[in-house]
């Protein structure tokens, strides 16, 4: 009778084991499906910018202003709201539903402070910021990114707020309509664009911070409707300041030492030839692109499911969805690396080349998503390792690890933009990542014992035999094909035959997460 009662056990655990993986796996198919749709969106208005504006000093400054309030800020709000959410799932699971809501009033608050002293030191000295960020630019390029930069700073209130309130979401297990509200965005902006086309390009940046107060409205009525309402709370806000600076200070130092890549990259860049800062946002654009729509997606389902399992003490669910993320990943991103390095030229011409992006700027684009490209898979395992340590409230390993991949860029930068230029830039930031995966892993084996990630030695060989030779058969058909068809037709055709490859490849070899993905299809 006990053996029984114990089997019904094991095969009620394996049931709801497979249906979270399951689970997990099929919201990653639809939020890949819809981030597709975003990232299309996204294209077209880098399509459209590059056809309006090419790689000129207009970009240059537009894709600058954008970047100084990250540099400045985004470390704090990412390190608050990545603080936030085992915190927030401590008072939830703890205390209770108003509880977490009286904790997410305070850190919207507390979150909204800090933008609008941030946003007034901006405006004022939008100057001063800018000559230190792009000494490099001239006197046309530096005021008009003076301009663009105050704009840049008052969006900085609404985006700050949005985070938290998508956090929030994300832990109540919605991850579909903040893609949504993507797409309205990414169409004001492009609407902007065109109108500034005309009209004049000192109002790009208007775009942007429309687009940001809609998102962050959105945000707020989507939390509402999840159980979130603003609690007027006892004004102690001290207790919350130590608990929120005690997890976020490291985590706030490793994100704002990576924003120092940033500032080196764009300010070594800012004294090359004209262009070099746009060709290297255009080629991360991509690259970026790829990442988005494959391990951000992952991530972002799996990092608030581990943070409710670490605060249940639940370390086999925390340990199985690792292990499976970690796989689905590798198996997801290696492929994409290589076919990036193979078929560079081909992305950045499909994407950019038109109008105002001429040759000249789609040959230092390409260029440089070569060489991003060579570090996508290290990139990607890094935001997976990362999630581990934030979830188990651990932030000090991370910030060693983003210290040490930084110590390497900059040195790098340093050194190869002497002999390759935008070239090397992009080139030390691979070189990095891999360096910065090397140390997670080492971080994980000292700090965590029972986490074991040496099983994936012979999955990763497997996962890479037949990205080799997918990528290379489709490489053999596409050069076949050249002259006969449009480049498109072609690197479509060439991409189904590396993914049928692929498949099939992965299928002989007996890699398991194919089961995941049968089971998401038959549901």
């Amino acid at each position: 009778m006990i053996d029984n009662n114990n089997s019904e056990i094991k095969i009620a655990e394996i049931e709801k084991e497979n249906t979270l993986k399951i689970s997990v796996v099929k919201t990653a198919v639809i939020m890949a499906i819809l981030t597709l749709v975003s990232k299309c969106f996204g294209f077209i208005r880098e399509m459209v910018l590059a056809g309006a504006f090419g790689a000129t000093y207009v970009v240059d400054a537009y894709v600058m202003a954008q970047s100084i309030p990250n540099i400045l800020l985004s470390g704090i709000f990412a390190a608050i709201a990545t603080a936030y959410m085992p915190l927030f799932s401590v008072e939830m699971e703890k205390k209770g539903e108003k509880a977490g809501n009286i904790f997410t009033s305070k850190i919207i608050t507390i979150t909204l402070a800090i933008a609008i002293i941030g946003m007034c030191i901006g405006v004022i000295f939008s100057k001063e910021l800018v000559s230190i960020f792009a000494s490099g630019f001239n006197n046309e390029t530096l005021s008009l990114t003076s301009t663009f930069l105050k704009i840049a700073f008052f969006s900085v209130a609404f985006s700050s707020i949005s985070g938290i309130l998508e956090a929030y979401l994300q832990y109540k297990n919605v991850f579909i309509r903040q893609i949504v509200i993507g797409y309205l965005q990414n169409i004001i902006v492009i609407a902007s664009i065109c109108i500034c086309y005309f009209v004049g390009s000192q109002y790009l940046a208007f775009g942007l911070m429309i687009g940001n107060l809609i998102r962050c409205v959105f945000m707020y009525v989507q939390a509402r409707r999840k159980g979130y309402r603003h609690e007027k709370s006892d004004g102690m806000y001290l207790d919350t300041v130590k608990q929120i600076l005690a997890l976020s200070m490291p985590i706030f130092i490793g994100t704002y030492i990576t924003q120092i890549n940033t500032f080196v990259d764009k300010s070594l860049a800012s004294s090359l030839v004209e262009g070099s800062v746009s060709a290297l946002n255009y080629a991360n654009i991509l690259n970026t692109t790829i990442i988005s729509l494959t391990v951000t997606i992952i991530v972002t389902i799996l990092y608030p499911k581990m943070a409710r399992a670490e605060t249940l003490k639940d370390s086999k669910t925390f340990n199985d969805m690792l292990d499976k993320s970690i796989s689905v990943v590798l198996i997801i991103i290696i492929p994409f690396t290589l076919g990036a390095m193979v078929y560079d030229r081909e992305f950045v011409s499909i994407v950019y080349e038109r109008g105002a992006f001429d040759t000249f700027a789609a040959q230092m684009t390409t260029e440089a998503f070569m060489f991003y490209a060579i570090g996508m898979t290290f990139s990607s395992v890094n935001m997976v390792l990362t999630k581990v340590f934030f979830a188990k409230q651990n932030t000090i390993v991370p910030v060693i690890c983003s210290t040490l991949g930084v110590i390497t860029n900059v040195i790098l930068n340093l050194i190869l933009v002497k002999t390759m230029q935008h070239m090397g830039l992009a080139l030390a930031t691979s070189i990095a990542c891999a360096i910065t995966t090397i140390a997670y892993i080492v971080g994980i084996k000292i700090k965590y014992k029972d986490i074991s990630i040496n099983h994936i030695k012979l999955k990763l060989l497997k996962i890479i035999t037949g990205s080799i030779i997918s990528v290379g058969v489709s490489a053999a058909i596409y050069k076949a094909l050249i002259g006969y068809f449009p480049l498109i037709i072609n690197l479509g055709f060439a991409v189904i035959v590396a993914a049928i490859v692929y498949m099939g490849t992965l299928y002989v070899m007996k890699i398991e997460e194919l089961k995941l993905i049968k089971n998401i299809l038959k549901k």
